[in-house]
């Protein structure tokens, strides 16, 4: 009978065919070692013809031909990460840094446009970076502390900006103003002076001046500003409020004013007045001497017996001037002088002088009571308790109880009047008031028991247990 031997030769297994032993002869065959414990590989045992080997799992390396160690794919530079590689038993994974992701092949990293999902969560603009985003913010705004929201830049507040007068603040923007009295230039940045007086002359009545911000009204030379009326009105030189330039007469016009000069002058440089001497032309006229003062002359007569006539240029013998003077109205006629008086006067025998005629005392009037004389008459009046009538010289009684201060009764006599008091009165001493007689007083007013006073009478009466007779 034959045997099958399995000959063992330290790592060597074979089939061999061996010499006959006993005479029979041995077939050897293969020894699959990876059965029996895996052939002591940790991982993989790969049985061969007459022999095996080991080998490990992807991302281990054999060592000692049995074991396996992991590959640390990442410390070695093989992984292929693009970015972030971190080793794992056997193998390795690739991540990405904040901002990108892996691509399909899990390998390669690309960039996350953050600002594709909700703007990225800024206000207004988001741009994105490799890795990375940032916000923006429209012109006139600022990020605030958190770095998306946008805050408005008030440029009034922090000089950034390009007024020169009033700065207004909008959310995002900014305007600019203009105090009164500038406006804006077509930049609408600057501020320039407005000339008011290009329109409407400022609405000044005559003269407008424009100044830095503002205008001012005046008038022309001759107008004043009344500030009551707010207009210009005509400014009078010629009154005392007001100066001029005139030696002597001024006369105003609307906005001006001319000098004239009193007669005996002439005007000279519009303003001032000097002499003209008349006798120098035809003598002044007068008929003998002139004789010139300032601003003026007069005539004279050098001839003795005469006087100027009533013209104060022609002369002529003269009342005033002959030794035969009158006293009071002197009639010259033809070189003949005759005398005169005064109303209320008379001619004397010298036919010069004059006496005052007496009126009154000649008996020489209608006076019905009292005459006096006047200067050149005489009036009449009358005594007290008399008027004149309408002839102003009969005298008429006054009735003084028309309106009379009589307190009861009023009799008018002639030239007078008199009070009286109605029956039970006394008349005061001043003539006018009465008074209550008090008859009770003289013999018990007549009464046999009781005496009663009343104003203006009395009254009787008896004790109780009497009574009055009839």
């Amino acid at each position: 009978m034959a045997a099958v031997v399995i000959v063992m030769v330290m790592d060597k297994a074979f089939l061999a065919s061996c010499i006959s032993c006993m005479g029979e002869t041995i077939t050897c065959i293969d020894i699959d070692e990876c059965a029996y414990e895996n052939g002591g590989c940790e991982h993989n045992c790969t049985n061969t013809n007459s022999s095996y080997y080991c080998s490990c799992f992807t991302g281990y390396r054999l060592y000692k031909k049995k074991f396996c160690s992991d590959i640390d794919e990442c410390s070695e530079g093989i992984s292929g990460c693009n970015q972030l590689c971190s080793n794992t038993l056997g193998s390795y994974t690739c991540s990405c840094h904040n901002g990108y992701e892996l691509e399909m092949d899990n390998h390669t990293c690309i960039d996350i446009d953050e600002c594709l999902t909700n703007n990225g969560g800024c206000d207004h603009t988001c741009v994105n970076t490799n890795g990375s985003y940032y916000c923006q913010c429209n012109y006139s705004y600022v990020l605030n502390h958190n770095r998306h929201q946008c805050d408005d830049v008030n440029e009034c507040a922090n000089g950034n900006n390009a007024c020169n007068q009033k700065c207004i603040n909008t959310i995002g923007s900014y305007y600019c103003d203009c105090y009164t009295g500038y406006h804006l230039i077509s930049n609408q940045r600057y501020c320039i002076d407005t000339n008011e007086c290009s329109t409407n002359n400022g609405g000044c009545q005559q003269r407008c001046y424009n100044t830095d911000g503002s205008y001012y009204c005046s008038c022309w030379s001759g107008y004043y500003w009344n500030a009551t009326t707010n207009r210009c009105e005509d400014k009078d030189e010629c009154s005392p409020n007001w100066s001029n330039r005139c030696e002597q007469n001024c006369h105003n016009r609307n906005g001006w004013y001319y000098c004239s000069c009193r007669p005996g002058y002439r005007l000279r440089y519009s303003y001032y007045c000097y002499n003209i001497d008349e006798c120098q032309n035809n003598n002044g006229g007068c008929e003998q001497r002139c004789i010139d003062n300032t601003g003026s002359y007069y005539c004279d007569c050098n001839v003795t017996g005469y006087a100027l006539d009533g013209d104060n240029h022609g002369c002529s013998r003269n009342c005033s001037t002959d030794p035969l003077v009158c006293q009071q109205v002197c009639h010259s006629q033809n070189d003949l002088l005759n005398c005169s008086c005064y109303p209320g006067y008379r001619l004397t025998d010298d036919g010069r002088t004059c006496e005052k005629i007496y009126l009154c005392s000649e008996n020489a009037t209608n006076c019905n009571q009292i005459c006096t004389n006047t200067n050149n008459s005489f009036i009449c009046s009358c005594n007290d308790g008399y008027e004149l009538s309408s002839d102003n010289a009969t005298c008429q009684d006054i009735n003084e109880c028309i309106n009379s201060d009589c307190e009861h009764n009023c009799t008018n006599t002639d030239g007078s009047y008199t009070c009286s008091c109605y029956s039970g009165y006394s008349l005061d001493s001043d003539g006018r008031s009465c008074s209550d007689i008090n008859e009770c007083l003289n013999e018990n007013g007549g009464c046999q028991q009781k005496c009663t006073n009343q104003n203006g009478s009395f009254e009787c009466s008896c004790n109780n247990g009497y009574a009055l007779e009839n």
